[in-house]
């Protein structure tokens, strides 16, 4: 059965949409309702609904919240990451490709240092909208454990790894050492699926679907575009079961979660399970799931996925 692993979170975009001190006291209320969220949802668990989870994209989010927040908050947010239901990325921010390698270790260390704090692995990052990487940034990855990279680059100034999306390939550090890094649609792809009632979108996706559609009904979105995304990629050769799309609360960076999106879940594993099951994911248990089909498969397909 195709799973379709989606990533639930809010695009970090510091100065450039408002001002930077508005940015932070929404990311600090966006935490906030995912774990709301998380707690008034969790009865709902079920046949068709596996648990709603937040993936807070930037570990910059996590310190302002942590920074803001009460002894009781400050347990609530552990009660999250301990259970699952919120995943830390390592990445601090959505830096460019211009900053050092010093820098980056400092970054990655901070999120080396909450992890042991709350007794967890942070050995996952992500990253939206940036042209590229340093050499030196699979390298201060690994330094500090981190192991995992989800990459949605911004393509209006460069090109996806290998040309192509959503496909894994092993990253080669200076010292020889391997991150596994998965290139990923646009950020907001999961919108564009019909995944976030009253958020669908049509950023990249140029099909039938008009604004009417868009705007006022995201399931048809969703019944007409999910079961031609996974044909595609089945047509593309397309080998692993799961497949990871990210998804934001609203058509814009800086957005907010959805509780919404846990009533689209059960209504498309109630009707459509036979196209494909929905499950909301943090980026490790995405990854831990993709490291098990690569070992299955002998070693990420082969050369198709190894960057020597």
């Amino acid at each position: 059965m195709t799973k379709l692993c989606v990533i639930h979170h809010s695009h970090t975009d510091i100065g450039y949409t408002d001002l930077q001190s508005r940015i932070e006291r929404l990311h600090v209320d966006f935490i906030r309702q995912a774990l709301a969220i998380a707690e008034t949802t969790a009865d709902r668990r079920g046949p068709v609904f596996d648990g709603f989870v937040w993936t807070c994209e930037s570990l910059w989010g996590v310190e302002r919240v942590l920074a803001a927040a009460t002894p009781d908050e400050r347990k609530q947010f552990a009660r999250g990451v301990v259970s699952g239901s919120i995943g830390i990325s390592a990445s601090y921010l959505n830096f460019n490709e211009l900053i050092g390698y010093e820098l980056l270790l400092e970054s990655f260390r901070r999120g080396q240092a909450l992890g042991r704090e709350l007794g967890v692995a942070v050995d996952s990052a992500m990253t939206a909208d940036i042209n590229g990487y340093g050499w030196g940034y699979a390298e201060a990855m690994l330094e500090c454990g981190v192991t995992n990279l989800f990459s949605c680059i911004h393509t209006h100034h460069g090109m996806y790894p290998l040309g192509k999306t959503q496909i894994p390939f092993w990253w080669e550090t200076p010292s020889g050492g391997r991150v596994l890094v998965w290139s990923g649609e646009h950020y907001h792809f999961g919108n564009e699926l019909g995944l976030a009632p009253g958020a669908a979108a049509s950023y990249l996706t140029k099909d039938e679907c008009d604004a009417e559609i868009i705007f006022h009904d995201h399931w048809g979105v969703a019944e007409l575009r999910i079961p031609r995304y996974l044909d595609g990629l089945r047509e593309r050769g397309y080998a692993f079961d799961i497949v990871p799309v990210m998804v934001s609360g609203l058509r814009t960076d800086n957005g907010p979660p959805s509780a919404r999106i846990v009533d689209m879940i059960e209504r498309w594993n109630g009707e459509h399970e036979d196209v494909c099951r929905i499950q909301m994911a943090t980026l490790s248990g995405f990854f831990e799931e993709l490291r098990i089909e690569i070992d299955e498969t002998s070693g990420c397909h082969g050369s198709d996925i190894a960057l020597e």
